[in-house]
């Protein structure tokens, strides 16, 4: 997998910084987003359960997700990192000491080796410098025993094919960059080949397969069906470490 430049990199996190500065505002529904948070975490906690026991006494890391799910647990030890982290702390209405987010990057987690029992990825691993030096930084940071869950959109290669040709010729004419805010763009080949480096996946699922499948049907797309032309499909998985690596 071809690295993004670090310019590229901070293009993406500039804009970023500019899409959470329209939410801060009174039309952004912080009741509603919490609610929606925590219908993910009760339908994320009957998967975990599978495999982990989270009680009080577990340590659960967020990379990426300061006004995620990580603000709903009601029992663990719980811990975040966010680049833009201390723009989260002034602007948003959340209780980051609950969450003890600090200000640091996938690439670089500052805790020691195997503290951590869960650690949490999700829509994020796109948004990073290096994903392959993130994975290896949650592998060091994980438990033997403990699992990550990974989120992240992925893409038909005929999508990221149709994408690079628009990306090419909208950064001609309108110096624009397409989806300027993800560095990358996987598709879950992809995702599973870096993962598989490093962990073994316990729990692989689409989560909109139904939405998708609605939408296509609604729209009566049949023909780009047909030839695979989808846009982003969120994929998800669970997975533990592989000792040895």
């Amino acid at each position: 997998m071809k690295q993004v430049n670090k310019q590229r990199w901070d293009i993406a996190q500039k804009s970023e910084l500019d899409f959470w500065k329209e939410y801060v505002s009174s039309s952004f529904d912080m009741s509603r987003y919490n609610l929606r948070c925590k219908e993910k975490l009760n339908r994320l906690l009957k998967i975990w359960n599978n495999y982990i026991v989270i009680n009080k006494n577990t340590r659960i890391l967020d990379i990426g997700g300061p006004i995620d799910i990580i603000n709903q647990f009601k029992t663990g030890k719980l811990f975040s990192i966010e680049p833009l982290a201390d723009y989260f702390k002034s602007n948003f209405k959340f209780n980051y000491k609950l969450s003890n987010i600090i200000r640091a990057t996938g690439e670089e987690i500052p805790f020691p080796d195997k503290y951590f029992d869960l650690v949490i990825i999700n829509n994020v691993i796109d948004h990073t410098h290096f994903p392959e030096k993130v994975l290896d930084e949650i592998h060091r940071v994980l438990k033997d025993n403990g699992i990550m869950n990974l989120e992240v959109n992925v893409y038909l290669k005929s999508f990221l094919f149709l994408s690079k040709v628009y990306g090419f010729f909208k950064k001609i004419f309108t110096r624009e960059i397409f989806n300027i805010h993800h560095p990358y763009m996987f598709k879950s080949k992809e995702i599973d080949d870096m993962v598989e480096k490093r962990f073994i996946i316990l729990n692989k699922r689409i989560e909109d397969k139904e939405k998708s499948k609605e939408t296509m049907k609604n729209l009566r797309l049949r023909i780009v069906k047909k030839f695979g032309i989808l846009g982003s499909i969120h994929y998800a998985l669970i997975c533990k470490k592989k000792k040895g690596n």
